[in-house]
């Protein structure tokens, strides 16, 4: 799995739209098939679309969320020619 090391700020009750780019991961003429999300109890995935091999989605803090807390957002996706990988993103929680 790649993961971001960095922690991302992200207030309680935000509702961001972050991406995971595989654009230059992906074999020459291989595209995004499916992406599927995983994210730890404090966050939520919403909406999601992808192009040009970058999937955004949006990601939403519980308005509970513990200040201080660690939080991942892991998109996995499979690409056309069967190839899978799973990214993550890292977010500590911040008050607004």
């Amino acid at each position: 799995m790649n993961e971001k090391h960095d922690d991302q700020p992200i207030a309680r009750g935000a509702m961001l739209p972050w991406a995971w780019d595989w654009s230059d991961w992906l074999l020459s003429g291989d595209t995004i098939a499916t992406q599927e999300f995983a994210a730890t109890d404090g966050l939520t995935i919403g909406a999601a679309s992808q192009a040009a091999g970058v999937v955004t989605a949006e990601v939403t803090c519980a308005p509970d969320a513990t200040i201080g807390s660690r939080q991942r957002a892991t998109c996995t996706i499979t690409t056309a020619a069967g190839l899978v990988d799973s990214r993550s993103l890292r977010y500590v929680v911040e008050a607004r």
